[in-house]
Formats: C-alpha cells, structure tokens, sequence
C-alpha cells in the first residue's frame, strides 16, 4: 500500500487502542524525541500522519545544550522511511506517545544510549525545580522526586 500524502487526524477508534503494535514508518525527525510518522492502520485500509513522542526517552530541546546532537543522532538512526513498530502509550502536548520499536527489536530509548545521545533537558530540571518550588514535588536527592501526598 502506498502512503497517500494528505495529514489524516487519528480516527478516535485507533487513538484509544493501546495494546496493539502497528506498522509504521518515518517521515520525519523533529527533534531527538519527536517524530512524524504514517501509522498503517489496516482496519481502514489506510496511513495516518502523526507527530509522535517517543516514550521511555526525553532528548534535550533543539535549542538547549546537545538538543543539535540528539537531532543528528535521531536524524543517523531513524532515517525517512524506516520502519519501525508502534504501540500508542498516551498523550503529550497534542501529540501520541508511542513505545517505538526498530526492526532489529531495539527500542528508541535503547537505540539513543547505544549511540551516547544526550539525554534531559533544561527544560525538564527548571520544570522540575519549579514543582518543587510550588510543592507539587519533593525532592529526594538529585536524581529523583516524588509528588507529595494530598491531604483528604
């Protein structure tokens, strides 16, 4: 089947599927952890454009320190037209979060540290320390933190 070249929105019947693996291929590499892929969804004979979050792995942003690397390294191992499988997670910033395997069985986050990509963010420790800030987090040590518990 042929990938028709028009964006299609996620029939609501595919985005609420989870368990099932789906073909799909690489259109484009936005970042070290955003993608646009076509999804084969065979129930509908068709492809569906979507931007797609890779889960298990966040990648610096493109304009904090390694965001270009993890780019580049995103751009070696997955490029246009690369198969890979798909499994929907849940939702992030309008896009899907998809547990994204390669055809020789690694997953993304697997593929990246082979590769040494730079991992975090800016933006993800200023995000955590303003929680922290505002109590929505406690910090544990540097690593980790939990959210504490509401009181009923």
């Amino acid at each position: 089947m042929s990938r028709p070249r028009a964006f299609l929105n996620f029939p609501r019947s595919f985005a609420e599927r989870d368990v099932k693996l789906y073909d799909a291929v690489i259109d484009y590499v936005h970042d070290g952890d955003t993608y646009l892929i076509w999804v084969e969804v065979k129930e509908l004979n068709t492809y569906v454009f979507a931007a797609a979050r890779v889960a298990g792995y966040r990648s610096p942003e493109a304009w904090e320190p390694g965001g270009d690397e993890a780019t580049e390294i995103a751009e070696r191992v997955l490029p246009r037209d690369t198969p890979i499988k798909v499994k929907r997670v849940g939702m992030s910033f309008n896009r899907i979060v998809f547990e994204i395997k390669l055809q020789d069985g690694r997953t993304i986050p697997e593929a990246m540290a082979d590769e040494n990509a730079p991992v975090g963010g800016l933006a993800a420790r200023e995000l955590n320390q303003s929680k922290i800030a505002h109590g929505w987090s406690v910090k544990t040590d540097d690593k980790h933190e939990i959210p504490p518990r509401r009181r009923v």
